[in-house]
């Protein structure tokens, strides 16, 4: 509704768009060039268009808006440089506004999640932040079913993480099942302050590799 008022009696409507791009908040201002029956046109720089391409929703905040709205990407249109979006969800938080910035690793960062000293499970940490670890399972024995009997158990998580000099230390942190999203297991961390401070210059060295990538994309 309150897009429609907008759209009809100011004309076409600024709007700033929220993404990440593997961890790494992005903000845009995009032109509402239409809206109809719960569906919004949005016109962005052409350059831009191909994180979008990448991507399955966005999303969308104006100052007149109480809640930020989540909304799924149908369709894009590199002709005119516009992103149509559809099913329009308000969200109370932004997950593009975490305290903690979670990031995705650019290689594969083999973890193994134990119980007094038992492998549970191995996997790749596909995101990580100060305070939780998404691990995708690999390993066909393990089996998914059987990691909620572990829930709110303390288990542990080791892995190698590189630094900015490529050297490797040996992480191993509490943690706890969160939740389980088919061969995913998003688990919550307790890391020390030797840990903490190994985590954030990990994100910090991937966020500066993923700037230098942004800016190399967007020259082309």
């Amino acid at each position: 509704y309150i897009f429609k008022v907008h759209y009809e009696y100011l004309g076409l409507l600024e709007v700033p768009l929220n993404n990440l791009y593997k961890g790494i908040p992005i903000q845009e201002s995009a032109r509402v060039n239409g809206f109809n029956n719960g569906i919004i046109q949005v016109k962005i720089k052409p350059t831009k268009l191909s994180f979008y391409e990448k991507e399955k929703f966005t999303f969308v905040q104006h100052d007149l808006i109480p809640d930020i709205i989540k909304a799924n990407i149908l369709k894009i249109d590199r002709d005119r440089s516009v992103i149509i979006l559809n099913s329009l969800e308000f969200l109370k938080s932004s997950p593009v506004e975490r305290s903690n910035t979670r990031i995705k690793p650019n290689k594969n960062i083999h973890a193994i999640l134990t119980k007094d000293n038992k492998k549970l499970a191995e996997g790749n940490i596909i995101s990580i932040s100060e305070d939780s670890i998404s691990l995708k399972v690999i390993s066909k024995q393990d089996n998914i079913l059987s990691m909620k009997d572990f829930f709110h158990k303390e288990l542990n998580i080791k892995f190698l993480l590189a630094n900015d000099k490529n050297f490797l230390s040996t992480i191993k942190l509490k943690s706890y099942i969160f939740n389980i999203v088919d061969d995913h297991i998003i688990l919550n961390i307790s890391p020390n302050a030797s840990e903490i401070k190994k985590i954030r210059d990990y994100i910090s060295m991937q966020q500066n590799e993923l700037l230098t990538t942004l800016k190399l994309e967007l020259k082309q």
